[in-house]
């Protein structure tokens, strides 16, 4: 049953016996899904482009990664602020407010003429997808009861959430190549205009603003500075050389940070993380379990788009149609996970899902330089993407798991954020890993001249590309060890229960 607060009247239209088919819920969840699906998109839409902005842009050593991470590090680090303003100021203002930020950001990176343009226009969509992505979440939650009726709309969220990945990768390559690098950027512009127009009308308001209540912003400063920080010195290691002083000063910083982050929620009268969140299990296991998946999920767009261009020389398009294997079996699982739930239970459920996963991972270690995509990719795709469209819907549902409506923002805040931080600490510290093995065989191949496009140095490439994914099998592994051992079978049923929450 959907449970939506007050919404203005409008026209149902009517199918067979009288039946309503178009509602305002129905078009409330598709603006937020539609919201959604721009948001994850531009996580990894521009791993496909990243060779043309390079040639364009003539981006430093560390310009690619900082592409990325500009997005995923502000959309992380603000994620719990934009959780927190949803619940205090109302999930419509919020969202809107950050559907308005990401528009005005694709245009500074449509526009932009120099890499510091670029990334600082990264930046300002990532701090509206941290506004408009919790706000988008808590109407989800707000709308639905727990049980099958939560289950099947998160299907559908997990599904945009971790299959709009590989949407990103499509639609980067098409545009790249047959428009331009720009394009991937202003094709948010018609969304997020069509979006603010109809979400006034058709999306609840939420619970409005309670005198004396306010955001924690020093929170907010200290664990995006502390995050930045982190990423900062894995990004950069390599270069500044992994003993040196600055490299120190990043991660010991970065960790500084964290533990002022944790006074200060500890001290605040209203935190941006509400200590009695991480006292339900099931929900600190949830968002362990999302940070290990998301960790190697980043890391895989971005090293095998590089891989298809930089070593087997497919054109941005073939790349970006590559990863359908991988899109097509998520959406496909994601949908049925609901039903396997309802058949299995959630722990059975989420154990087959990461074994596959698992399995995907060791396929994708193996690529080389001839290595078939038929006999070798093609598989590692297909499990990889139904693996994870199996496991992330049902750790999104835990991750929610007896919230009530006032902490859904703050709850679903908590849960992607840990898929933005998890994804940037991933990218980096594999990006960290795959560059210093790039750089060991150059130098031992006395090939660190050589030209972008010589065999020694797409060998190099491969190398590194190679270990990167070797060491994300540990990352996929580690969720389902953590899965099988720590997480009780009770506490998933706990997630498929029928209580019903309270409604603003």
């Amino acid at each position: 049953m959907v449970m939506l607060g007050a919404v203005k009247p409008v026209r149902r239209f009517r199918g067979g016996e009288g039946r309503a088919f178009i509602t305002p819920a129905a078009i409330s969840i598709a603006l937020i899904c539609s919201a959604q699906l721009m948001i994850v998109i531009d996580g990894t839409i521009v791993n496909v482009a990243i060779p043309s902005i390079a040639g364009h842009l003539r981006l430093s050593a560390s310009g690619p990664a900082w592409i990325v991470n500009a997005y995923t590090l502000v959309f992380g680090g603000c994620l719990m602020l934009g959780g927190r303003a949803a619940d205090l100021l109302g999930r419509l203002p919020v969202f809107c407010a950050g559907i308005a930020l990401f528009t005005a950001g694709s245009v500074a990176c449509g526009l932009a003429g120099a890499e510091p343009q670029l990334i600082v226009g990264r930046a300002v969509q990532g701090l509206g997808a941290a506004l408009a992505s919790p706000a988008a979440l808590a109407v989800m939650t707000a709308s639905y009861a727990e049980g099958p009726e939560r289950n099947r709309a998160f299907a559908v969220w997990g599904a945009i959430s971790g299959g709009a990945g590989a949407v990103g990768m499509i639609v980067g390559g098409v545009l790249t190549q047959s428009l331009s690098w720009r394009w991937i950027f202003f094709v948010n512009v018609p969304v997020g205009i069509a979006v603010l127009c109809l979400a006034g009308r058709f999306i609840p308001h939420g619970r409005e603003y309670a005198p004396g209540q306010r955001v924690d912003v020093a929170g907010c400063v200290a664990i995006t500075s502390s995050l930045a920080a982190i990423v900062l010195g894995l990004v950069n290691g390599g270069d500044w050389g992994w003993r040196s002083a600055r490299t120190g000063a990043a991660l010991g910083g970065g960790v500084l940070l964290l533990a002022l982050f944790a006074v200060i929620e500890a001290r605040s009268t209203q935190p941006l993380i509400d200590l009695a969140l991480l006292r339900r299990r099931v929900v600190v296991m949830a968002n362990v379990l999302m940070f290990f998946l998301i960790s190697g999920l980043f890391a895989a767009f971005f090293f095998l788009s590089q891989y298809f261009q930089n070593v087997r020389h497919a054109s941005p398009v073939l790349t970006g149609l590559a990863f359908l294997a991988m899109a097509l079996p998520f959406a496909v699982s994601s949908q049925l996970t609901p039903r396997l739930q309802d058949r299995w239970g959630g722990k059975p459920t989420l154990l087959a899902a990461l074994g596959t996963a698992t399995a995907g991972v060791l396929f994708l270690a193996a690529i080389g330089t001839s290595t078939s995509y038929w006999a070798v990719i093609l598989p590692g795709l297909v499990l990889y993407g139904s693996g994870l469209g199996g496991a992330i819907p049902v750790v999104t549902v835990a991750s929610q798991s007896g919230v009530s409506e006032h902490a859904a923002g703050v709850a679903g805040g908590l849960i992607t954020t840990v898929q933005q931080v998890g994804g940037a600490i991933g990218l980096a510290a594999l990006s960290a890993l795959s560059t210093a093995v790039t750089q060991g065989r150059l130098a031992s191949s006395q090939a660190a001249t050589a030209g972008p496009g010589s065999a020694a140095r797409a060998a190099a490439l491969l190398a590194g590309y190679h270990w990167a994914f070797l060491a994300d099998v540990p990352l996929t592994a580690a969720a389902l060890l953590l899965s099988a051992v720590a997480l009780r079978p009770q506490e998933l049923r706990a997630a498929e229960g029928a209580v019903r929450l309270p409604v603003a």
